[in-house]
């Protein structure tokens, strides 16, 4: 079933379900649900994205071969994230080395989420 009404946190914790998801991913899910003010934008993903990482559904990190938690506080890693999408105006890549993977917790809450009909994934 289609989500009713969309929910960006839950579609990112979805996402993560299935793969990593990067920063890109994570910013254009946001967007479906904000203005194209790219501060507004920009804000409105960084936030989100703090949230799960201090609720601890999150981890961010990098990507090779596998996925490479950061070694930061959530803070930190918030900072980082922030001086790694150098311009709120330009599109980013999902190659500024920036990923997301859900934790037990998150791996958790997106099922509930999508069994309620929080995301879009599909019905069967």
């Amino acid at each position: 079933m289609k989500a009713s009404s969309y929910d960006p946190r839950a579609e990112i914790l979805w996402s993560a379900t299935d793969d990593w998801v990067s920063l890109s991913e994570a910013a254009w899910i946001v967007r479906d649900e904000q203005p194209v003010d790219p501060v507004a934008w920009k804000r409105e993903t960084l936030a989100l994205l703090a949230d799960l990482l201090r609720e601890k559904l999150m981890i961010v990190g990098d990507v090779s071969e596998e996925f490479r938690p950061w070694q930061l506080s959530d803070d930190d890693a918030v900072k980082e994230i922030d001086r790694r999408w150098e311009e709120p105006f330009e599109d980013i890549s999902p190659f500024h080395g920036v990923w997301f993977a859900n934790t037990p917790a998150g791996e958790v809450l997106a099922e509930q989420l999508a069994d309620a009909g929080m995301t879009s994934r599909p019905e069967g």
